[in-house]
């Protein structure tokens, strides 16, 4: 059998057997190798940094799974930083402060937490840092606090102040990925079996993200911010991963080439 992993050319039992039918896909995923093992042979001082974020439901997760796997057995020392407001560290000792401070806790405890672990991840001995909603989300989650009167003017002016040139100058690539709310609920409620309301997931609470990702989007355009939105609505998991590959494998080429 071919030696996928630096050998591009085609491999007959995985094109014919495997991939019987789906010639096309097979295509596409020796070429995102083939890029990927290229870019392997050059050398970067610092990780490269991809964030992920975006509507709930729209499969950011599996998207996250399949980059880890896909650089990993490509050679890559990847690291993936979990989402900090799911972690122990954000139940344990920040969420029970929500109650009463939660301008507070959004402006400023949760971005100061979420940029101390990007830092220490930097200092790794790593190729690829994989982050789950980082300080870019954490923007959007601003802005619809600022949409809400949570913020002042002036207080979301000084917010994107501070944390916008940090995340130009530490996150390489952001994915945003994107669905309308009747789509994400769908997904959520046929993808389980509970019929109980949700906590977060409504179709208020998703509209409010959704303009505030676009809110982002925009100033992303304006700031130079490397921001790629991508509507899942109408695209399976696999097409998305691909579509996400290649996103990702052509930034690391021109930063790679050029640094």
């Amino acid at each position: 059998m071919a030696n996928l992993e630096y050998d591009p050319k085609e491999d007959e039992f995985i094109r014919n057997i495997i991939f019987e039918g789906k010639v096309d896909e097979y295509n596409k995923l020796l070429k995102l190798h083939d890029r990927k093992n290229k870019l392997k042979k050059l050398k970067r001082k610092s990780p490269y940094v991809i964030e992920f974020t975006g509507t709930p439901r729209t499969g950011k997760t599996t998207l996250i799974n399949n980059l880890n796997d896909f650089f990993k057995k490509g050679g890559y020392k990847v690291m993936v930083i979990e989402e900090f407001t799911t972690s122990a560290k954000y139940k344990k000792e920040i969420y029970p402060m929500l109650k009463d401070e939660y301008k507070s806790i959004i402006n400023t405890q949760i971005p100061k937490y979420v940029l101390l672990q990007l830092e220490d991840a930097l200092k790794q001995d790593v190729d690829i840092i994989i982050v789950d909603r980082c300080l870019f989300d954490r923007a959007i989650w601003a802005d619809r606090l600022y949409l809400k009167d949570g913020f002042t003017k002036e207080e979301y002016d000084a917010y994107l102040k501070l944390y916008l040139p940090i995340i130009k100058e530490k996150i390489d690539c952001i994915i945003g990925t994107y669905t309308d709310p009747i789509t994400s609920l769908k997904r959520d409620y046929l993808a389980n079996l509970s019929l109980e309301k949700r906590n977060f997931l409504n179709v208020q609470n998703v509209e409010e993200y959704n303009t505030s990702l676009n809110n982002l989007k925009n100033i992303s355009e304006r700031e130079n911010i490397n921001f790629h939105i991508v509507d899942t609505t109408d695209k399976s998991q696999r097409d998305i991963s691909i579509l996400v590959s290649d996103i990702i494998l052509t930034d690391m080429e021109d930063k790679y080439v050029c640094k």
